[in-house]
């Protein structure tokens, strides 16, 4: 009678890969919302809105014109941004970059809101 006892499994793979990070054309494969496609300093800032519990959403436009509404936490670019402040005139957008030393940094969007008339700087 054969016995298995000490004997390799002949169905199992030879050659054992590691498992790997996502590349970047993985990337590319998952589907991005509208406001993950754009960079966030191509937003345009609309509006504010404030709730009466304090809550604030912001109002903002894609170089396409369409609008949409912001939250703290939404997702915004390539780069895997997240909206970690709303204030009554502002929105502020972190992303996480490598610099040219290859090391990874915190960097922050400010998106502002202008009044009638009033131009951004630049």
């Amino acid at each position: 009678m054969y016995s298995p006892n000490g004997k390799p499994d002949p169905f199992h793979p030879i050659i054992q890969t590691a498992p790997t990070e996502p590349s970047p054309e993985d990337e590319l494969l998952r589907t991005l919302s509208p406001l993950e496609r754009v960079q966030p300093s191509q937003l345009k800032l609309v509006g504010i809105l404030s709730r009466m519990n304090g809550q604030r959403r912001a109002m903002v436009e894609l170089p396409n014109g369409k609008g949409y509404i912001l939250q703290p936490g939404a997702s915004i670019g390539r780069r895997q941004g997240k909206v970690t402040a709303i204030t009554s005139t502002t929105v502020v957008i972190q992303e996480t970059v490598v610099n040219a030393f290859g090391k990874k940094m915190k960097q922050d969007t400010i998106l502002k809101l202008y009044q009638q008339g009033e131009q951004p700087d630049g």
